[in-house]
């Protein structure tokens, strides 16, 4: 069976070991960031330049911006067909505001995305890209061991496979996201004993507190006030 059909079907065998990438080493973010969802949504259109700026006047660490594959190139939009602003332009704004920068990979790893994006942020520093697929994961971790790579887990059963820990210490990611549903205590020691990164989506703003004084990483839509993260 391929990776690409390994993947399909969650990825439920063993690793294979010839397929395994290089080891990382791209910077990983420190502990406790706050990052706003698709630029803190609850404040300014999704994947906006608007809520990029706005997310940095109110104390986010970092920004969460949605990219996928278009007929115009990389743009910052969650939904196909979704106007949003060219991914380089982002970037540039980002850098700008002195803000970290998870972009969430809208591809499955078949479209042409992942070359595209690797070389746009080639030697990036306060940058990590995150997927939900697998074969696009591993195709980032094959293409740019000096990439930061992070895994994205959905609050389902088909996740579920996924959390298993052989398949993650394989693929060589240094940042894990799962859904805050799926955070537990003997997880997070798990995974901070594998030298990982955690960072967290769906989290409320009566959450956030708890979970960046345990050194995990938040992603909101609502920017709730609070210390940033230091160091940037």
């Amino acid at each position: 069976m391929g990776l690409r059909d390994a993947a399909v079907q969650g990825w439920s065998r063993r690793p294979r070991i010839g397929l395994r990438p290089a080891k990382a080493r791209g910077p990983v973010p420190p502990p406790g960031l706050r990052i706003a969802h698709r630029g803190g949504r609850a404040h300014a259109p999704d994947n906006s330049l608007e809520a990029i700026a706005t997310a940095a006047e109110l104390g986010a660490d970092g920004v969460e911006l949605d990219v996928r594959l278009s007929s115009s190139g990389l743009v910052c939009a969650h939904d196909r067909g979704q106007p949003g602003p060219q991914l380089r332009d982002a970037l540039e704004l980002v850098d700008r505001l002195g803000l970290w920068l998870e972009v969430d990979l809208k591809s499955d790893g078949r479209d042409g995305a992942v070359p595209l994006l690797v070389d746009l942020l080639r030697d990036r520093h306060r940058t990590w890209v995150s997927s939900f697929h697998p074969f696009a994961a591993w195709q980032l971790r094959q293409a740019d061991p000096g990439l930061a790579v992070g895994w994205a887990l959905l609050p389902n059963r088909r996740a579920r496979p996924l959390l298993w820990t052989p398949w993650i210490r394989w693929l060589g990611v240094q940042i894990v996201e799962p859904h805050v549903s799926l955070l537990s205590s003997p997880r997070l020691a798990t995974w901070t004993a594998m030298g990982l990164r955690v960072v967290s989506w769906g989290v409320l703003p009566e959450e956030e507190r708890h979970w960046r004084q345990q050194g995990v990483g938040v992603v909101v839509d609502r920017l709730s006030g609070g210390p940033r993260c230091s160091p940037k």
